[in-house]
């Protein structure tokens, strides 16, 4: 019988996007679908996303598959929340000092980034950092060709022996600020930008990994607050990483736009918006408290609740 009440809501796909600092909201979605039992059936992360995505894929996978389904999501979504407060990653901010170096490939070297990645993905089991085919759980990483300027998928179909970590450091090449990598793909090296040049919140990905469930997106693309008038010295030497930073936050809002606007209205009905109160945290404000970060982390779940009703 048709009564008319909306069907449960039990398994999804999640679409978890760039946005630097703003990230830690993500750890909030993941404890509000966890607590909510909604089961996550795939991660498509890019940038921030696909380090936090990449983190929880590792715990459901390694760390805790043998709980119930429920109970692993829980202690996943846990262990990312927990890393994530403890980690300082400001200390990432390794300066790359070679000649010119910051204008050629970019302030960071972003190998202490690529240390801390490679100690949290690996794997005590197989003594070696986890790649996309050992994992048991549907993760897939985007990143952007630098020379083709295609989109880049990393998962286990793409190439099962890429290390999750080299992924993730892929996603997050932000060009200017990471000096870009290359990684081997199927064979093939590829020089790799940021996930968010070709699609910040890759929500038409992760409706594909199943299209017969919804998919959630979490996008951090929220235009920050105009620019303060102010002129002190300090205010005025970092106005032009200000610009580059609102500039790249408006491209990746219309991206996003324009791949949702390409979408049939079945694919958009499908697709659950989860945008969260980013509280005034900037894209490069990495030397956020422990609160400051709880504040993020409770906005995540607050939107999810939101979302969801």
């Amino acid at each position: 019988m048709v009564t008319g009440e909306p069907t449960p809501l039990t398994k999804v796909n999640l679409a978890l996007g760039g946005g630097g600092a703003r990230g830690f909201v993500h750890v909030g979605v993941l404890l509000g679908l966890a607590e909510r039992g909604i089961e996550i059936s795939s991660i498509v992360g890019t940038s921030v996303g696909a380090l936090v995505g990449a983190i929880y894929a590792f715990n459901r996978s390694e760390v805790f598959d043998d709980l119930p389904m429920k109970e692993s999501q829980v202690r996943a979504a846990a262990a990312v929340e927990q890393l994530c407060i403890a980690s300082d990653f400001s200390k990432f901010r390794d300066i790359n000092w070679a000649p010119f170096g910051w204008l050629r490939k970019g302030a960071l070297k972003g190998e202490k980034l690529e240390d801390w990645l490679k100690q949290n993905l690996w794997s005590g089991r197989l003594n070696r950092p986890v790649n996309f085919g050992d994992l048991a759980f549907d993760l897939t990483l985007t990143a952007t060709n630098a020379e083709t300027g295609d989109t880049l998928v990393l998962n286990a179909a793409a190439d099962p022996n890429v290390a999750i970590y080299r992924g993730v450091r892929a996603s997050a090449s932000i060009q200017g600020l990471f000096k870009d990598i290359t990684i081997d793909v199927a064979g093939e090296p590829v020089r790799c930008w940021d996930g968010g040049t070709t699609g910040n919140c890759r929500f038409d990905i992760a409706m594909a990994r199943d299209p017969e469930i919804p998919t959630i997106a979490c996008t951090l693309t929220k235009v920050s607050e105009p620019m303060p008038p102010g002129a002190s010295f300090m205010t005025s030497a970092t106005r032009p990483l200000r610009i580059w930073v609102r500039s790249s936050e408006i491209l990746m809002r219309q991206i996003e736009n324009i791949t949702y606007e390409l979408m049939s209205k079945e694919q958009q009905e499908s697709i659950i918006w989860v945008r969260p109160d980013l509280a005034g945290v900037g894209i490069i404000d990495f030397s956020l408290s422990a609160q400051r970060k709880r504040d993020l982390i409770a906005s995540g779940a607050a939107a999810v609740k939101a979302s969801l009703g």
